[in-house]
């Protein structure tokens, strides 16, 4: 998915081979507030462009979970910052969980997001969470193929390619 203004947009997608699955449409919008891609995709821009986004979303209740007001919205950011993933604990739509890893470009900002979404009856969240470092690992391959420098591993990176 990509961030448009306040929403995300879903652009690609796997199927599940299972008949009874989360579907995404391609092209449907979803607001940030109650996404794991929308965390993601804000919460390494700058601080201050966070919070423009934080006062400035309408916080619809989307089930009994959503995030309905800018402080818990931030907070939210935080965790997703702390943990290289951003999470859906069924705010979005009930039944489905989904942990979302950010793409960056070679500016370091978050251009789209990975997600892993499943319904919460078929994968435990413990088990969703276990899959959380290869869909950031996956994230961070995209993000290099498209010029992004981690900085963690610049070092290694210059290391290598002056010892060629």
């Amino acid at each position: 998915a990509i961030r448009d203004g306040l929403d995300i947009i879903y652009m690609n997608r796997v199927e599940s081979f299972k008949p009874v699955r989360a579907v995404a449409t391609l092209g449907a919008r979803a607001s940030i507030h109650c996404t794991g891609l929308g965390k993601a995709l804000t919460a390494h821009l700058p601080e201050d462009e966070q919070a423009e986004i934080a006062n400035s979303l309408k916080y619809e209740k989307m089930t009994d979970h959503t995030i309905l007001d800018a402080d818990t919205f931030l907070a939210r950011l935080e965790e997703t910052r702390r943990h290289g993933y951003g999470m859906d604990d069924c705010e979005f739509r009930d039944e489905i969980r989904c942990i979302a890893a950010p793409i960056f470009d070679f500016r370091g900002l978050p251009v789209g997001a990975l997600i892993v979404s499943t319904l919460i009856f078929r994968v435990p969240k413990d088990t969703l969470l276990g899959w959380a470092p290869i869909l950031i690992a996956a994230a961070k391959s995209i993000s290099r193929k498209i010029g992004y420098v981690d900085p963690e591993n610049h070092s290694s990176i210059i290391q290598n390619s002056s010892s060629k």
